[in-house]
């Protein structure tokens, strides 16, 4: 990630503030970010944070290296400290009454117990329960159900039953991390007893993709509820943070804000669950549609994912996600092994025919224009997807530019205070992996 300077003029958000009657307060930043247009929400959260009401955009995010600051004392300090942690502000304060000042410390920033959190959020994690339809007095010992199969797809990449996987925090740079993980630790969540976990999905977890309207539905399903188990642990955490808040700041407004975000996705992600539970009791399954990608390689990753298609390939609007309380229309992508080779295959239920339909001839669009349809899944994988496997001898291959450019996409997914662009499915990650597809299965012509 580069490194980008920016300037607002702020004031005090306490009126009981100290500087409140200064003449004029400048924030200085150092951000490190994917480009110009992310640094600078990042800017105003931390801006906000530390205590002070923008009132202008002074300068705009432009980039910046370390010898534009080596005559500059504090400007070096700063861009230094800019990366080690990702961001670095201080704020200039100029009175008549005072000389000026640089003011490094400040006062009023919110605290935020982050002890606390993760101990709230680790606890939740190992908590859990059999959410299949039919969970009642049947279900026996809650498991760690695995949400992309480890017998035949994880084993398949894996180096010394390990794989590399994103690691469930940023650095402290805000650079994501990639880290070794064990195949019967990764993709796991309490979410069905071993008797359900069993029952279900013994006809994808022993079985090659065929592919069938059963197996569509059986590994759409399993993506859904692990969504729906992570999404209702994100939810109780955060509901449960925001309590430890004793006044109104930039942070619990944040945190407020995430709660509303993750509840506009898990109510009609628990619709569609319903959707599924019914589909399943009734083996009703020709009601889901899909698309499979066939490639005869050996495969380099293993995912399981879900999207709410906002954007298409080409960038254009397909549903707008901030309208609260809708019924947004899904599609799931997941890998899964085939007879020969393996498969990304792409399920919907018939419902959200509309929506899937001009997503998916988007991607066929992308091939008739000319461009790679296997950079165009990978893209989608990478920028969507936190529940990916990587192939340590794969990974352990790529040239630190690859890895580079995969972990400034990945950040996509990773950061909340990144915004999601039109064109995110639509460039970058080029020839990063190269994969074949050689066959295309559908469920309609």
């Amino acid at each position: 990630m580069e490194t980008y300077f920016i300037e607002f003029l702020v004031k005090p958000r306490k009126s009981s503030s100290k500087y409140a009657s200064a003449e004029k307060i400048t924030a200085i930043g150092w951000v490190k970010s994917l480009d110009a247009e992310t640094a600078l929400p990042i800017a105003l959260f931390e801006v906000e944070k530390d205590g002070w009401k923008v009132d202008k955009l002074l300068t705009s995010p432009k980039k910046v290296l370390e010898h534009d600051f080596r005559s500059k004392d504090i400007g070096l300090e700063q861009f230094q400290k800019a990366q080690r942690f990702g961001r670095a502000f201080i704020y200039l304060l100029v009175d008549s009454r005072v000389s000026e000042l640089t003011i490094e410390e400040v006062e009023d920033r919110d605290e935020v117990d982050i002890g606390s959190f993760h101990a709230s959020r680790n606890g939740l994690a190992k908590k859990g329960k059999c959410i299949h339809f039919n969970a009642g007095s049947e279900c026996d010992s809650v498991i760690n159900a695995h949400s992309v199969q480890k017998g035949q797809s994880l084993t398949k990449i894996a180096q010394d039953n390990h794989v590399y996987a994103l690691a469930e925090r940023l650095e402290t740079n805000g650079d994501v991390l990639i880290k070794k993980i064990s195949i019967h630790k990764f993709s796991t969540f309490k979410g069905f007893c071993k008797y359900h976990d069993n029952l279900v999905f013994e006809p994808i977890d022993n079985f090659p993709l065929e592919p069938n309207h059963q197996q569509a539905t059986l590994y759409a399903y399993r993506s859904i509820c692990r969504e729906v188990y992570v999404k209702e642990n994100s939810y109780r955490l955060l509901s449960k943070h925001l309590t430890t808040f004793k006044e109104e700041s930039r942070t619990k407004k944040f945190i407020a804000d995430l709660k509303v975000g993750t509840e506009n996705g898990l109510k009609p992600l628990l619709k569609k669950k319903d959707v599924f539970d019914s589909i399943l009791r009734n083996e009703k399954f020709h009601e889901i549609r899909y698309v499979v990608l066939e490639c005869r390689d050996s495969p380099n990753i293993s995912f399981s994912g879900l999207l709410y298609p906002e954007f298409d390939f080409q960038g254009k609007v397909l549903q707008d996600l901030s309208e609260l309380g809708k019924n947004f229309s899904l599609i799931t992508f997941c890998s899964a092994p085939t007879k020969s080779g393996w498969a990304v295959i792409f399920s919907w239920h018939e419902s959200d025919d509309n929506i899937c339909f001009r997503f998916i001839d988007s991607l066929k669009e992308v091939l008739r224009s000319g461009k790679s349809i296997e950079d165009a899944v990978f893209r989608l994988v990478i920028t969507t997807c936190e529940n990916v496997a990587y192939s340590p001898h794969w990974w352990e291959s790529l040239c630190q530019y690859k890895k580079d450019e995969l972990s400034k996409y990945i950040r996509l997914n990773a950061d909340p205070l990144t915004p999601v662009s039109s064109d995110y499915l639509k460039i970058g990650l080029s020839g990063v992996v190269s994969w074949n597809f050689i066959n295309v299965y559908s469920s309609y012509e």
